[in-house]
């Protein structure tokens, strides 16, 4: 994901670069063999697709903004928070602004799709973007004591699963 103007104005300079190469590659192909050069052919072409999509989506947000994103999952939230920040017109430096840090902490989050951000510090960051979080439908997977097991597994079984787990590191039984 791009996620501010430096890094989209490096992404071009990226996807000039990869299309003159793939240019270059078709003009001398008579060096190579002809499926080295559609193997070549189209790793450069899937790429090249990649990073135009990227830069697509980053132009989409900055020019057109977003009003809702349907997620299942949190494992998109930074990039929820990131898009919402670039749709805005939001600089890092404003967000960071905006909750009394340093713009570098921010460029930190974003870096590591803010892994080491606490949840009180995303719902802040969140509350500053005007993004309103709902959790729909969630469902909470455990083990006994605390969760019932599904009908058809037994404790012993879980119990046995364990020990195998334990003794064996793997679920998984080789015959030799």
């Amino acid at each position: 994901m791009i996620k501010n103007a430096k890094q989209a104005g490096v992404a071009k300079l990226h996807l000039q670069a990869m299309e003159k190469e793939r240019e270059d590659m078709v003009k001398n192909h008579n060096t190579i063999s002809k499926i080295s050069l559609e193997l070549a052919l189209d790793s450069f072409d899937g790429l090249i697709e990649d990073l135009k999509e990227e830069l697509n989506d980053y132009e989409q947000l900055i020019s057109q903004g977003f009003h809702c994103f349907k997620n299942k999952s949190l494992d998109n939230l930074s990039e929820i928070i990131i898009s919402s920040r670039i749709a805005q017109n939001i600089s890092q430096k404003q967000l960071a602004n905006a909750i009394g840090i340093k713009e570098q902490q921010i460029q930190r989050y974003e870096l590591n799709d803010y892994e080491s951000a606490s949840l009180p510090r995303l719902q802040e960051i969140c509350d500053a973007l005007n993004l309103n979080l709902s959790f729909v439908d969630i469902h909470i997977l455990g083990k006994q004591p605390n969760f019932l097991l599904p009908p058809n597994v037994k404790p012993d079984d879980v119990e046995m699963a364990e020990s195998k787990i334990k003794g064996d590191c793997s679920l998984y039984l080789f015959n030799t």
